[in-house]
């Protein structure tokens, strides 16, 4: 994690899923969470790319209660966007988002607090980049979740869609458009 070689914490934590199905959720968390946390804060983006991906492999693997005890404290405050990065904590919480969305079975309660706590309010963030990436995380979490849970599509991400497309940026608009013509 400490590794002055970006190309070397990357191959780290590409290992890390891997290296989880193996260990088991109490090894993983004892000797490599740290690891993988601190990558969602790396200064090199392919490195956080690769952390958020893995997020979706270690909540599908570990499951509902991991995410909520142990990623979910990170994505809140991340989101806050406090800190030297806090541009890029806030997009990343945005990308984690998609991806736990994605793997949490349909735990409403993991949902609700990524939703109302993180996505909510960053749909409102003053960078419209940040906006734009909100509105990009529905998109994305809704064509992924169409075929499995279409009511909550519509009852929970069309509507957040609707309010973004009301935006003053045009770029936030097209991004809101896009996921509600799905």
């Amino acid at each position: 994690k400490d590794d002055p070689l970006w190309r070397v914490r990357l191959s780290i934590v590409q290992t890390l899923p891997v290296y989880a199905k193996h260990m088991g959720m109490d090894l993983f968390d004892q000797q490599l969470k740290e690891v993988q946390l601190s990558a969602l804060q790396d200064s090199v983006s392919r490195i956080r790319e690769q952390a958020v991906t893995n997020l979706e492999a270690l909540a599908k693997l570990f499951g509902d209660s991991w995410i909520s005890t142990h990623v979910l404290p990170w994505v809140l405050e991340a989101a806050k966007g406090n800190g030297p990065f806090a541009y890029q904590g806030r997009i990343s919480s945005l990308d984690a988002v998609e991806h736990l969305l994605c793997a949490s079975s349909g735990n409403r309660q993991v949902c609700d607090v990524l939703l109302q706590k993180v996505v909510e309010p960053l749909s409102r963030d003053r960078v419209a980049n940040v906006r734009i990436a909100s509105a990009a995380a529905l998109k994305n979490v809704a064509k992924r979740m169409m075929a499995e849970d279409k009511g909550f599509v519509n009852d929970v991400i069309k509507p957040m869609l609707q309010t973004m497309a009301q935006d003053a940026e045009p770029d936030v608009k097209i991004f809101a458009e896009t996921g509600l013509s799905m």
